[in-house]
């Protein structure tokens, strides 16, 4: 008999910044805004990024679960524990979080030592703890903690590059082995965490500019964000360029097969039309992107969003200012 179960319990919205960014002068503020002549004023845009998770329930009763095509027969508390820990894991989470608060007071605790080379084998022994509970944990944290993806990713990012560089400072074989450890296990969750962006394009959203960079430049071109990457209301120009060979090459692959399926022409020519197929990916600051479609003066917007837009102008120490709070969902 095939086990289907589901643990879903509802959706829950978490909202997390981006970025923000300032400019002086009126240039965002509404023509009817009264505003003191010779008066200070600036405009601060705040770009946030909407996560709609999914709230898993911990199995702790078998009752209410059972066998798809049977449903008078209700399976162990066991089972459904085995199928729980297959798809997300071992800890609800609220067991996750005390399990990571662990080993962040490991840290802590750490940071009393006064030997830089045991210091530095003991924090590579803590951040493999840490990315192996994220690995156990993948599913849990795409499907109910889905704002953990940027921070584990940037974290990730950041002592990938610093192990490196120590593990040469510090020579001795012992502290090599300790910071080979960690890397690859926090390599194993950066290349998890790429798999779960590159899978789905709602994740794109929750990514920093930075981190948005950093994304493309280890993506592979077969990934559908990749592919999607236009589902984004603008893309930063160095982004279009990093993104702009995984994005043809994948565009190219989808449209050869529909050539040579349907049209009596050779695989060399499909090949060049193929090639030809990609609409170019337009790369544009979030300022031009805004300028463009946004008339501050009126508060128009040209066109259809995948965002929400939200204005206020206060006035605090004799300056005005209007605040653009923007929502990606």
């Amino acid at each position: 008999l095939v086990l289907n179960m589901t643990f879903f319990g509802g959706n829950l919205i978490t909202v997390s910044n981006l970025f923000t960014l300032d400019v002086k002068g009126l240039e965002f503020f509404l023509d009817s805004t009264p505003i003191e002549d010779g008066a200070l004023a600036k405009t601060e845009f705040t770009v946030v990024s909407m996560a709609i998770d999914t709230h898993l329930v911990y199995p702790t009763s078998p009752q209410g679960f059972c066998r798809e095509g049977c449903e008078d027969i209700v399976i162990t508390l066991p089972e459904l524990k085995e199928i729980y820990f297959a798809e997300y894991g071992p800890y609800t989470v609220q067991g996750f979080t005390k399990k990571v608060n662990a080993v962040y007071a490991g840290f802590r605790e750490a940071e009393l030592m006064t030997n830089d080379s045991m210091l530095f084998i003991r924090k590579m022994w803590l951040f493999k703890q840490l990315y192996e509970i994220f690995e156990g944990s993948m599913g849990l944290i795409i499907i109910r903690m889905s704002k953990l993806l940027p921070n584990i990713y940037a974290k990730a990012n950041k002592v990938l590059s610093d192990a490196e560089t120590k593990k040469n400072v510090y020579s001795s074989a012992r502290e090599k082995k300790y910071a080979d450890i960690a890397i690859e296990a926090i390599r194993r969750v950066q290349e998890k965490i790429v798999e779960a962006i590159g899978s789905d394009v709602k994740f794109l959203k929750l990514l920093s500019p930075e981190l948005l960079a950093h994304f493309v430049g280890n993506a592979r071109p077969h990934m559908k964000s990749i592919a999607k990457i236009k589902c984004l209301p603008w893309i930063e120009p160095e982004i279009a360029l990093m993104a702009a060979p995984g994005y043809n090459i994948y565009w190219s692959e989808f449209w050869f097969p529909f050539l040579a399926r349907n049209f009596k022409l050779s695989s060399d020519l499909c090949q060049i039309i193929a090639d030809f197929m990609p609409i170019a990916l337009q790369g544009e600051t979030f300022l031009d992107y805004f300028r463009r479609k946004y008339n501050a003066r009126s508060g128009f917007f040209m066109g259809s969003r995948s965002f929400g837009i939200d204005t206020k102008c206060v006035k605090k120490d004799g300056e005005y200012t209007r605040k653009i709070l923007i929502t990606l969902n």
